[in-house]
């Protein structure tokens, strides 16, 4: 293979990807096995347990009702919320419905409502397992000395703990999102996460699912989930394009292509044509703010015989800043 010829030796980050045939590579396009005959077609029976954790800070109570109420109809059993202000005012309301569930026990679902205070990082330092493995791994160095100013860094410490107790609880499928995130199914799974999850082999232990970003249509929103209408295909669900995978990533960078665009492809040049249009309209206006977007050559669409005004910069021709997916 490549990796012999070039005398290359990486040392393993951890298991080999497997081959595409044995990953769900059709993102959304999936299918539940055939049913025992004697099974009836409603209702269906699975006995899977769902969890989503997200960490959030500064959002309308509107915005947290959607979010939980959301995850609890398509069938997330639990859902945890951890307030990275502890003052937060929509911590009343989350409050109320975690005291709703209880209340009236409501048959697999479920909020857990964290206020990351004082006692909740004493506490969390205690159990989180970036702190207690500090000695053999550089996690320690990278989030737990990091997390008082990095946001990203809280959050992986949130997640994990999120884990730990949802492992707990006993969930099998788990999920950490921002607060403006969803999990979407659509009508043709009966708008049901459990009977998406509940479909897939017991030898599947991970998807991805591709983020489709909302584009919002008025510079104020109070509630995206109720508000935004409007979104980007992923890209990855279009024609001519596949999903990355981690070994080819590794590759381009040992040979010092990171930072290069990929040749061009003419399965994709519907879409260097369309975003093309739309990535050069921005050049004047980010040059005049003086914009330094971070951004990758590579993500940018290919641009070939359009004269332009000195080099290119970064804009980001659609509408998000990545489309990486969740894991």
């Amino acid at each position: 293979g490549r990796w012999e010829t070039m005398h290359l030796r990486i040392k393993p980050i951890g298991l080999k990807p497997p081959a595409d045939s044995e990953v769900p590579l059709d993102y959304g396009r999936w299918l539940d096995a055939d049913p025992p005959e004697n099974l009836k077609v409603w209702p269906y029976i699975y006995k899977h347990g769902l969890a989503v954790a997200c960490m959030l800070q500064g959002v309308s109570e509107e915005v947290v009702d959607s979010f939980v109420r959301y995850h609890w109809v398509t069938g997330w059993n639990h859902v945890f919320l951890f307030f990275d202000d502890p003052d937060d005012p929509s911590i009343r309301h989350a409050k109320s419905l975690e005291d709703y569930a209880q209340s009236k026990k409501m048959a697999g679902a479920g909020l857990s409502v964290h206020r990351m205070d004082a006692s909740w990082w004493e506490a969390a330092k205690a159990r989180s397992r970036f702190y207690q493995r500090q000695e053999k791994n550089d996690f320690y160095e990278g989030v737990c000395k990091k997390q008082p100013a990095d946001r990203s860094a809280r959050k992986l410490i949130v997640a994990d703990l999120a884990i730990l107790e949802a492992h707990e609880m006993g969930i099998d499928w788990f999920a950490f999102l921002d607060i403006d995130e969803c999990i979407f199914v659509p009508r043709m799974q009966d708008c049901s996460s459990r009977r998406f999850f509940g479909s897939k082999e017991r030898s599947v232990e991970a998807v991805r699912l591709w983020n489709h970003e909302a584009v919002p249509e008025d510079s104020e929103c109070g509630d995206w989930f109720r508000e935004c209408t409007l979104f980007q295909l992923n890209r990855q669900h279009c024609h001519g394009f596949h999903p990355p995978r981690e070994y080819d990533s590794l590759l381009r960078t040992k040979e010092g292509r990171e930072f290069e665009p990929e040749a061009p492809n003419q399965d994709t040049a519907w879409w260097d044509r369309l975003f093309g249009q739309i990535y050069l309209r921005r050049q004047e206006a980010t040059k005049r703010l003086k914009l330094n977007l971070p951004g990758s050559r590579a993500d940018r669409p290919i641009v070939e015989g359009v004269p332009t005004k000195g080099p290119l910069v970064e804009t980001f021709c659609g509408f998000f800043s990545y489309e990486d997916g969740k894991m």
